[in-house]
């Protein structure tokens, strides 16, 4: 799946998204509109954007859309929920990409187990082949080796 170029617009009662999807198969175009969570699809594209306000549900068919075939772009307005509402980092994209409940990226944690850690050091150790190499336990009071990458 890809994820196409967009643009975000917004007025006092209306979202305008408008996706460049020159390659989009036109009459599989599907759009969803839940709360604050906007899907489009249509293969290979996928878009799925969340709002900082609420939409008006995709079931009540309270939007509209329309491809424009000069520039390859489906341009769909939906109506927002509050009439009035401005709805917030319209210009971050990121934001406007990341799912709903997520608070950023997740960093791997260190876990000490038991109360002692040690730490191994190595250096590589080139035999008859070059290509093949093996890496031995760094004696204590030898300089460290160059790292292979």
């Amino acid at each position: 799946m890809l994820t196409p170029k967009f643009e975000v617009q917004q007025d006092e009662t209306c979202i305008t998204v408008k996706i460049f999807a020159r390659y989009a198969q036109i009459t599989d175009a599907e759009v969803s509109i839940t709360e604050e969570v906007f899907t489009f699809y249509s293969s290979p594209y996928y878009l799925r954007l969340t709002f900082s306000g609420k939409l008006v549900d995709s079931e009540l068919e309270e939007y509209s859309a329309k491809f424009d075939a000069d520039a390859g772009a489906f341009i769909i307005t939906c109506k927002k929920e509050t009439p009035g509402e401005h709805f917030t980092n319209l210009d971050l994209l990121t934001m406007l990409l990341t799912p709903q409940g997520a608070t950023g990226v997740n960093r791997p944690s260190i876990e000490v187990i038991g109360g002692k850690y040690e730490i191994f050091l190595y250096e590589r150790i080139n035999h008859t082949n070059p290509n093949h190499s093996h890496f031995i336990p760094l004696k204590e009071g030898k300089e460290l080796a160059k790292p292979p990458f």
